[in-house]
């Protein structure tokens, strides 16, 4: 399992409101629901593990139209997975690949919607 810990991210991490889901847009599958998302990554809550290292077409379903768009495709790696608190769950940690300036505006208005006040 990859380190995992804050000081290695670059940005704070929001946590949101909603846990949008995110889907694989190779074939259109539920990865997880993302639980917190920052400018460089997202971290999805699912109940399975997946693997690591892996890069991810990835669309994150927003709760609401922004910019006229209902979602956000960008693409991420794996960068860690362990057990939730709830042993039901798993938590995967993303750092962001590519995006366009589009979507990295979409996700800065998400955060201003959804995201919680820390």
């Amino acid at each position: 399992m990859a380190k995992e810990s804050s000081v290695l991210r670059k940005d704070k991490r929001r946590h949101l409101h909603y846990y949008a889901k995110v889907l694989n847009r190779d074939n259109g599958e539920i990865v997880g629901r993302a639980a917190d998302i920052s400018m460089t990554g997202l971290m999805i809550v699912r109940v399975d593990s997946i693997e690591t290292g892996k890069t991810y077409a990835l669309r994150l379903l927003l709760p609401e139209v922004i910019e006229k768009s209902a979602s956000i495709d960008f693409e991420a790696v794996s960068r860690w997975s362990k057990k939730e608190f709830n042993p039901d769950f798993h938590v995967i940690g993303f750092e962001t690949t590519h995006i366009d300036s589009t979507n990295e505006k979409m996700i800065i208005q998400l955060i201003k919607a959804c995201g919680f006040d820390d």
